[in-house]
């Protein structure tokens, strides 16, 4: 009786474990906002989509930095392009923070002889497409 009693209690144990292990499996798979991951992506939890918005150079002049700042703030933060954008060209930016389509940002271009232009008080949402043109040209500095 004790010998089948141990081997039943062994069992709910293994079977236990197996649950809880697969609920931690399960766990590990979904994504942090809860949601399961995209089909053909690696789940992680750093796997969300990083908000951006794209910048279309159209000023004649190779753009070399592109700050982004709410509006308002003076704070510009680091460059957020990765590599000079041609004139003619485009680049995805990717913000830091969720663009949720009501808030104003300004946004500062720098070509490669450090001219600058500036698009202010836009609202950006994901994927939005803002276009610098040479009338964006910043004489306010």
């Amino acid at each position: 009786m004790i010998k089948r009693n141990g081997l039943v209690l062994l069992f709910l144990l293994g079977t236990l474990l197996a649950v809880s292990s697969q609920e931690d499996t399960d766990r590990v798979r979904n994504r942090q906002d809860g949601r399961p991951p995209r089909e053909g992506r690696a789940a992680s939890p750093d796997s969300t989509d990083a908000p951006s918005f794209t910048i279309v150079n159209n000023t004649g002049f190779t753009i070399r930095n592109v700050f982004v700042s709410r509006a308002g703030n003076s704070d510009w933060g680091g460059n957020l392009l990765g590599s000079p954008l041609p004139s003619g060209q485009n680049a995805s930016i990717s913000m830091g923070h969720p663009l949720d389509g009501t808030t104003l940002y300004n946004i500062r271009l720098v070509d490669v002889d450090g001219d600058r232009f500036a698009k202010n008080n836009i609202t950006l949402m994901s994927r939005s497409r803002v276009r610098v043109e040479i009338s964006d040209f910043d004489l306010s500095e």
